[in-house]
């Protein structure tokens, strides 16, 4: 049920009423507002399925969106590509700046991440400084290569993280299914 901008998820139970001819009189049935589980369920998902430092999807539900485009290049020879992308030097900045830093440094490479790619593309941190991209329904080298410089331009930029300039370069790897 939704009002306003509030929405409360409620479980119901009823069944109808008849008087003694056999007529409809109504209903009768109890509910409860299960709000706060529903809510609860719905974290215990997101947190499943993303990556909670980048908000992109994590390896898992990389991995099954992977599988899904390898089912539907079985299936219908619905092409793929996926882009591996590694961060150069970012290690350096964890070992002298410290996880915290670095943190925010992953953030903001996963903002710049975003910005480039369609909203239609899959894009998840894989874990450490490791991310992943699945172009759907396209098998064109041409595109992945212009992505790729498009990524590594973006994420090559300078970052500013606690009044602190830092510089990274990033690595990519393409895969072109059904061609590689």
């Amino acid at each position: 049920m939704k009002i306003g901008d509030n929405t409360d998820w409620w479980r119901l139970s009823g069944k109808p009423t008849y008087d003694d001819l056999g007529n409809h009189t109504g209903f009768i049935g109890i509910g409860s507002n299960v709000t706060t589980e529903k809510k609860a369920e719905m974290r215990i998902s997101m947190l499943a399925h993303s990556d909670v430092l980048t908000g992109l999807m994590n390896r898992a539900k990389f991995t099954e969106k992977l599988n899904h485009a390898i089912s539907r290049l079985e299936r219908y020879g619905t092409p793929f590509t996926v882009l591996y992308l590694d961060l150069d030097r970012f290690k350096l900045v964890n070992d002298t700046r410290g996880h915290p830093v670095g943190d925010k440094l992953l953030a903001s490479v996963a903002h710049r991440i975003r910005s480039v790619v369609r909203d239609s593309d899959s894009v998840a941190r894989l874990g450490g400084d490791e991310f992943a991209i699945i172009i759907h329904e396209s098998a064109d080298a041409v595109f992945a290569a212009k992505l790729a410089s498009r990524l590594i331009a973006e994420t090559s930029e300078p970052y500013m993280i606690d009044g602190e300039t830092f510089r990274i370069g990033m690595s990519v790897g393409i895969a072109i299914a059904p061609i590689n």
